[in-house]
């Protein structure tokens, strides 16, 4: 359930736009995600789950964004919590619970998909060459005149099926977005939108109850060299040596819970900027587990995700998964690095 909150949560984004009422898939994709020209808004809006058009979950928020700095004001049934990030420090407090706790930001962390607008235009973004937008018509959705845009996965396979946006005419500002997965209905209303907003100097600061202690979370430092990582997997591993690209970092990853194994994942980066990243694992023997033979790579069978340009394959025990993070990189490049790829110490296995 938590996980379909977290990909159908909607855009908020500003841009101009054509006079023209007649749009191709292209137009609207560009409309949308075209520029960030909206750095600062405030937001009211209602997200709500329906199984069999029963009502399961009912999350009424407030959102508070200029540049990297938020504040997200969260109520339900269950929880009333709100979340701040300042720019260089996220804190979190629980009202039920009256606790709160706080994490330094890195420099590299992605601080708008907190919002509800930043989740949405991610996934877009992933969504551009696997699914079709085409505008039905137009509606008025509260105080917004809207176009109802279509949007359609272009394969039965699509990891993301098809759903529904209202986009604000003028702006292309996401205000309703619509999703069925199954037998469960997913729907994401914004009442109030102010992309022109005064913010004062305390609106993201936090402010706490007396008596309520902020508890630091310490972040474990998990990096290893290129020789621990072979280690700690017992075995050489398949390893990028394209010049045009860098080792950025090696993470270790310590699993305890139900699945219980190391995870690496190793972060390219190309000219500076983060390229994709490689998770490496023991191959899973689960048939919950196992992987759909979609694609060929590297002489075998694996599986891709296109609209997180994602490629995951099983090769002598070991299990990887390939992610693009690259703004110019496509997943038929990912599949040429794949397929170049060497084991790590320049070590081959029989």
């Amino acid at each position: 359930m938590k996980q379909i909150m977290t990909i159908v949560f909607v855009l908020l984004f500003v841009i101009g736009c054509s006079n023209k009422e007649t749009f191709t898939s292209t137009d609207i994709m560009d409309s949308i995600l075209k520029g960030d020209q909206t750095k600062s808004y405030y937001g009211e809006g209602t997200f709500t789950i329906y199984e069999n058009e029963k009502l399961i979950e009912k999350v009424n928020f407030k959102e508070w964004v200029k540049g990297e700095k938020i504040k997200i004001h969260s109520t339900s049934d269950m929880s009333d919590s709100m979340v701040v990030n300042d720019g260089s420090t996220l804190v979190v407090y629980d009202k039920k619970t009256n606790k709160a706790l706080s994490v330094s930001l890195e420099e590299t962390m992605e601080h708008q998909g907190m919002t509800q607008r930043g989740k949405l235009l991610s996934m877009l973004e992933g969504m551009k060459n696997t699914h079709t937008y085409e505008v039905v018509g137009e509606e008025k959705i509260g105080d917004f005149q809207t176009h109802h845009v279509k949007v359609k996965a272009k394969s039965t396979k699509s990891l993301l099926g098809d759903f529904d946006l209202w986009v604000e005419k003028s702006s292309w500002f996401v205000v309703k977005q619509e999703s069925m997965s199954g037998e469960t209905k997913s729907e994401l209303i914004y009442q109030h939108i102010d992309s022109s907003p005064a913010f004062d100097n305390d609106t993201f600061v936090l402010s706490l109850p007396d008596g309520v202690n902020v508890e630091e979370i310490q972040q474990e430092n998990n990096k290893v060299s290129l020789p621990e990582a072979s280690n700690i997997l017992g075995t050489p591993f398949l390893t990028v040596h394209n010049r045009e690209y860098r080792i950025a970092n090696i993470e270790l990853e310590k699993l305890e819970g139900i699945v219980k194994r190391n995870e690496l994942t190793i972060f390219y980066e190309k000219d500076e900027i983060p390229a994709f990243m490689m998770t490496i694992f023991e191959t899973p023997q689960e048939e919950e587990a196992q992987l759909n033979h979609d694609i060929s790579i590297r002489q075998t069978k694996g599986e891709v995700m296109d609209e997180i340009q994602s490629i995951s394959w099983d090769e002598k025990g070991l299990r990887y998964n390939v992610m693009v993070t690259h703004p110019d990189l496509t997943i038929n490049d990912l599949i040429e690095e794949i397929n170049n790829m060497t084991y790590s110490l320049d070590e081959g296995r029989s």
